[in-house]
């Protein structure tokens, strides 16, 4: 099990594929390399003995035509002191007149580069020859000093006097220091591959664990926040996928983290909102049961706090399945075109008594009418949930102003107040699901942190956007951006016109 999970590791992998990249490119230009050197090697012995046996067919062609036997083997014998090789001379018909070892006398040759020359398809060839044959067999090897040599080369020139085509010249030279000479080449290039396998295997583990030990510790770090423990950060160092990763690992950590704290403070205020007005019910009506209070006017009092308690639990209910909706995309939008001007009016009618009981001036401003394609009751859940809030903030004698004008294709919505103010910190916060700034005024006025979040996926869902800018202590403004569109009127009357 360990040695699969060691096989099958990403560090693992990327050696092994380092390994075998770089063994396949020594091992093709080893062979790249050695060709050329054996074409290089071979290429000059063939044109150096191109050169002897022209020369030499030259000076040789007087003797055969005069049958000189004698100058001709002292020729054969020289040639094989001086250069080690062999020299054969055959008549017109390949039958060897002269052997520099005097063996093949003769006998008649058939390797293919003397036949293509004693049979005119050339006035030149050469061949190779790989022998094993004992030098006491009496073969065609070439040997020196009675040691067998592996590689032969058999250079064949014609001999030619006057015009007339005497015979051909072969001589047989050993190419076997040229063979030893690559095979040296060779093992010295493989040992030097081996040790830059090793090299690179060496250097490859050092590198992929300098790459793979920080997605060690991002592994480790998601394995503990899968058991719960959120607060995991991942220490960023460079510019590179690994520190981007790192940083995104970061911010998700923090995100979740603070979704966490978030969820954790909303159950909390949740059931402080939810017990709060049921116990508030249960004393209420165990007064009326248990203390037999029969005052008709005390029994309606006691019964209009119990439905102003029913009231705040509805609002808590119904925020919360808003969100189930919006989360599982099942929230409907009823869209039509209407004036926007008519629901900011119609909103301002149900919270001007409110404005009124608080003392705070609430007014609106429609610079000019423009109509919307939406869900007209949620976009007015949307301005009773801002305009709601500014009034819950601004203090006794402040001012709430809400207005409506066009900018470009959108109808713009502001809503202005001299309330408290948002802390800075506070502000690009304010829009998460769960979140309050104040914490003790929003239970005291009922905010359980959801409207915002409910306002901001009403308003993308209408393709529009939602901003705020605050300053502690002076107020806040809500900019709302909608799409607008043309009068049903004008549109209408667009399709009737030819």
């Amino acid at each position: 099990m360990r040695i699969n999970r060691f096989i099958s590791s990403l560090r693992w992998k990327t050696i092994l594929a380092f390994v075998v990249l770089i063994a396949v490119g020594l091992f093709l230009l080893e062979a790249s390399v050695i060709q050329l050197i054996e074409n290089f090697l071979v290429e000059q012995r063939i044109k150096e003995q191109q050169l002897i046996a022209e020369d030499l067919a030259v000076d040789l062609a007087p003797y055969l035509e005069k049958a000189d036997a004698v100058s001709l083997y002292n020729a054969a014998v020289d040639y094989g002191k001086n250069e080690g090789g062999r020299m054969l001379i055959l008549n017109a018909q390949g039958v060897v007149q002269v052997d520099g070892f005097s063996q093949l006398n003769g006998q008649r040759l058939n390797q293919q580069a003397v036949e293509e020359v004693i049979s005119g398809q050339s006035y030149s060839a050469y061949g190779f020859q790989k022998n094993s044959t004992k030098p006491e067999q009496g073969s065609s090897l070439l040997t020196r000093s009675g040691t067998v040599t592996s590689w032969t080369m058999y250079y064949t020139t014609a001999i030619i006097y006057n015009g007339q085509r005497l015979g051909a010249l072969v001589l047989s030279v050993s190419i076997q220091d040229v063979v030893d000479q690559i095979d040296r080449i060779y093992d010295r290039m493989m040992l030097y591959g081996v040790i830059i396998t090793l090299a690179v295997v060496v250097v490859s583990i050092f590198i992929t664990g300098w790459i793979t030990n920080p997605i060690k510790q991002l592994t480790q770090r998601i394995r503990e926040m899968a058991q719960g423990n959120y607060h995991q950060r991942m220490k960023v160092t460079g510019h590179n996928e690994i520190s981007h990763l790192s940083e995104s690992f970061n911010q998700m950590s923090e995100r979740i983290e603070t979704m966490e704290k978030l969820r954790n403070e909303f159950v909390s205020s949740a059931s402080h909102e939810l017990k709060t007005p049921l116990a508030s019910m249960k004393i209420l009506v165990e007064s009326i049961i248990h203390q037999g209070i029969t005052d008709p006017e005390m029994v309606k009092e006691f019964l209009g706090d119990v439905d102003l308690e029913i009231d705040r639990l509805n609002n808590i209910i119904n925020d919360l399945l808003t969100l189930v909706q919006v989360d599982k995309q099942s929230l409907v939008l009823h869209k039509s075109a209407f004036p926007m001007q008519e629901l900011i009016i119609r909103t301002m009618k149900v919270l001007n008594p409110i404005a009124e009981q608080k003392k705070i001036q609430l007014a609106f401003d429609i610079r000019e009418g423009v109509y919307v394609d939406g869900d007209m009751a949620k976009l007015q859940q949307v301005l009773m949930n801002l305009v709601d809030n500014a009034l819950k903030y601004t203090p006794e004698g402040g001012q709430v102003v809400v207005t409506l004008l066009r900018k470009d294709n959108y109808a713009r919505i502001l809503v202005a107040d001299t309330g408290i103010g948002i802390p800075e910190a506070d502000l690009p916060h304010i829009f998460e699901r769960f979140y309050r700034v104040d914490k003790a005024r929003s239970r005291s006025t009922g905010g359980t942190g959801l409207g915002l979040a409910i306002v901001r996926q009403i308003v993308e869902m209408h393709d529009g956007t939602i901003t705020v800018s605050s300053k502690e202590g002076e107020g806040s403004l809500i900019t709302v951006d909608l799409p607008s569109v043309e009068p049903p009127e004008k549109l209408q009357q667009e399709e009737v016109q030819p």
